[in-house]
């Protein structure tokens, strides 16, 4: 696993030491309640993401990022286009370049799902342009 350089990233009683170019998003993210649980910039060939607390997390992002879809190109990367499912409740699914997968994790007493995205990470100056205007 690539080492990247970080800044820590605070807000309200978060706090956690971030890959430099997803330190604005999180920041981002977080100051609006949407809750991660650990990203990474993506490296050559390798793919960024953000792993959500909540399914929920990763649908305020998603509807953040979008906003009104007017933007086709941008639009038709980032949206699922089917649903794969599997044994181990871990459901996947590929754009052309994004990609989500969903786990269940089985506690003592309830049930949590996660959620992430994986992205390419040349998106990441486009995703901070989006969340930021």
């Amino acid at each position: 696993m690539a080492r990247h350089e970080t800044e820590i990233v605070r807000s309200g009683s978060l706090q956690a030491c971030i890959d430099l170019q997803l330190a604005p998003i999180i920041r981002w993210l977080w100051g609006r309640g949407i809750k991660t649980l650990q990203c990474c910039q993506g490296d050559v060939g390798k793919s960024a993401y953000i792993v959500f607390k909540t399914c929920r997390d990763l649908e305020m992002f998603l509807e953040a990022l979008l906003g009104d879809k007017s933007d086709r190109d941008f639009t038709d990367r980032v949206l699922p286009n089917d649903w794969v499912g599997n044994e181990n409740l871990t459901f996947k699914s590929e754009t052309k370049k994004w990609r989500y997968d969903m786990k269940c994790n089985f506690g003592a007493c309830d049930i949590r799902f996660c959620a992430g995205v994986y992205f390419p990470p040349e998106d990441i100056p486009e995703v901070m342009e989006r969340l930021m205007a």
